[in-house]
Order: structure tokens, then sequence, then C-alpha cells
């Protein structure tokens, strides 16, 4: 699921702009509007649906940009992830001819704007032969090479608006009395800023470095996510248990890693609850193992355990000395456990 969008228009440039990626691309690529109108499609996409009308059609279709991309699979599959907000992972799809028979498989993804609206779909192909060679069956490779990528465009632009905002508060400071200081100090200035936060962020979530360690407590850092949780669940009906015990040790843990990884394992639960439902957040201390245990509880459609296992949350973890759980039912909610070692201070020497 793809959150936070500015606008498909805004998504679609960007895409252009790396144009020469996503055409070299092994798997097809095809964004829909929430109307079921196809807005993009790369190379590979097109070429894997003309290789379907031959098929059907038994003839040749050199010019692909006579070709109607409208085909019935592909509008199904569009049409019942607009309708119903599901995704499909991997989904078989096989055109028949007399004996013969062509296989593809589907997976979508919905994409939504900052306000949590609905903008469109992500729909990526997969041909036969790439499948039967992939032993996960899923997308994990190439997204996760994308997200390198991602990540290296997000620090080529922290850079120069670092710069900028350095520059610019030198100029707000030259301003003084001049009527733009107000407008540079009051809006520029905070925008430019959460901008910079914001790609740092998504730097770090991408290639976490090695933590910088804090003695905190775990109910500090629910208590500072727990604005943007409760505002999520509100947004999509979902009601919100938060239980922490009272006696649970301090922590020594990057902050702003913990964090992420918090606030990420919450939005989990909550995408996998598109028609509502609960979500309980537990924390409490495992006197016997000695962890502290933190617990996403929702009543949702159920997570894929691989996800988490191969996801930066779980590198994080592992990087604090932690251990993390999942337990799905699908149709009927998942609890993902998170397990911490509490501080010891006789191990701390700095």
């Amino acid at each position: 699921m793809f959150k936070g969008v500015q606008s498909l228009e805004s998504l679609i440039r960007s895409i252009h702009q790396l144009s020469s990626l996503f055409d070299h691309m092994d798997d097809g690529l095809v964004i829909a509007d929430k109307k079921g109108e196809i807005l993009y499609i790369n190379r590979s996409g097109r070429n894997m649906i003309r290789d379907i009308l031959e098929f059907q059609l038994k003839h040749r279709q050199d010019n692909t940009d006579s070709i109607d991309y409208h085909i019935d699979f592909l509008d199904s599959y569009i049409g019942e992830s607009l309708t119903r907000q599901k995704t499909f992972k991997n989904e078989k799809v096989t055109v028949y001819r007399y004996q013969e028979s062509y296989s593809l498989y589907l997976s979508t993804e919905l994409i939504y704007s900052e306000a949590d609206q609905l903008l469109g779909v992500w729909l990526t192909i997969k041909n036969h032969h790439r499948y039967q060679n992939d032993d996960t069956g899923d997308f994990s490779e190439t997204f996760s090479a994308l997200g390198q990528i991602a990540a290296g465009v997000a620090h080529e632009i922290r850079n120069p608006l670092t710069a900028v905002s350095g520059y610019l508060q030198l100029a707000v400071e030259e301003l003084e009395g001049h009527h733009l200081q107000k407008k540079f100090k009051d809006i520029v200035l905070p925008e430019l800023n959460h901008t910079l936060e914001i790609l740092s962020d998504f730097i770090n979530m991408s290639n976490p470095p090695a933590p910088s360690r804090k003695t905190t407590t775990i109910e500090d850092l629910l208590q500072q996510i727990i604005h943007k949780i409760t505002k999520s669940c509100l947004n999509h009906n979902i009601n919100l248990n938060l239980n922490i015990d009272s006696n649970i040790p301090p922590v020594r843990v990057d902050e702003g890693q913990m964090k992420q990884v918090l606030w990420q394992t919450a939005r989990s639960g909550i995408d996998s609850m598109p028609y509502g439902g609960t979500l309980s957040i537990r924390a409490q201390y495992l006197n016997v193992v000695q962890y502290v245990l933190i617990q996403f509880e929702d009543t949702g459609l159920g997570l894929k355990k691989t996800d988490f296992q191969q996801s930066v949350i779980s590198r994080i973890i592992e990087n604090h000395g932690g251990n993390l759980q999942i337990d799905s039912i699908r149709g009927k909610g998942s609890c993902v456990s998170i397990y911490i070692p509490p501080f010891d201070e006789s191990q701390h020497f700095s």
C-alpha cells in the first residue's frame, strides 16, 4: 500500500523522470486512477500485454501505440481492487486458446493521498517464467532495489535542501524589520525543516545506520507517536486500546529508529483493517525471560510473515538485540510481538 502520495500526476512525473529504471524492469508496471483509467504502463507491461494479444489473435502487433491496453483480465483486477479496496498477491491469470495456455501473475497495491483518500491502483505483472524461477514468489527483490534507488535519490535531494535551510536561516536574521521576515520564519523555514525530517526518516528506514542509543522507556516512545496512531485509527473507523504496565524497566535504544518501528507496525495493523476493527497495543515486562514485550494485535485480514521478516523493521529490532514474532490467521487478525532487552546498567560503560 502506497501512502502519503501528493497526487497521481506527481507520482507519474517522478516515474517518468526515472523512466530508464522503470522501463528496464523485468516486471510489468501499470498505474490506474480511481476510475480505472490506465495512466501509465512501463515497457515490460506493454510487451506482456502485446504478447497476450498476439497469443489470443495469433498475429503480430508491431505498433504497440495502437493497442487497447484495457483487456478484460487487467480491467477486472484493477476494478475489484478499487471497488473493494482489496489487494491481490501473485494471482495467476491464464489465457487459453484451443489446447494452449499463457500465464501471468498479478499483484496490486492501492495508492492513497496524504489525507488517506484513494487515488488509484499500482499493478505489477510477472510472467510465468520469472515467477517459476522466483523461490519466494513475491516482488521483494524488485521493491528492495527500488527502495535503495529511492533512498539514494532522497539523499541527493536532502543535501542541497540542508544548505538552503542554512542560508535561509541567515537570510531571516538579515531581514530584521522587513515584512517578509515573518513569512520566512513562520512558514517557509518550518515547512523546509519538516521536509528534511521526512527525507531523513525515509533514508534511515531504507538503510538504517547503527543505532545511536539513549536510555528511555517504551511508555515514553509510545506516547510520542500515539497521536499519529489515534488519528489514523479514527480515519479508518478503528477502535484503539492501549495498555502499558507500570513496572516496565527502561530500555537503551535509538529513539528515532524505535519510534519508526512502533509506528510502522501499528500502521501495518491499521492497513489490514480496511473495513474497521480494533487495534490493541500492549506493553509489559517478562521477568522470566527478561525482555520488554510490545504487542500489536488487530482484527484485520492478516499479515504476511515474510514481509516483516524481510523488512527494515526486523533489521532494526535485531540491531537492538531484540526479536520479532508474527502470528497471523488469514481473515481473523494478527499479533506482532516485539521483544526488546531491558537496559542493564551493569553492562553500560559509556
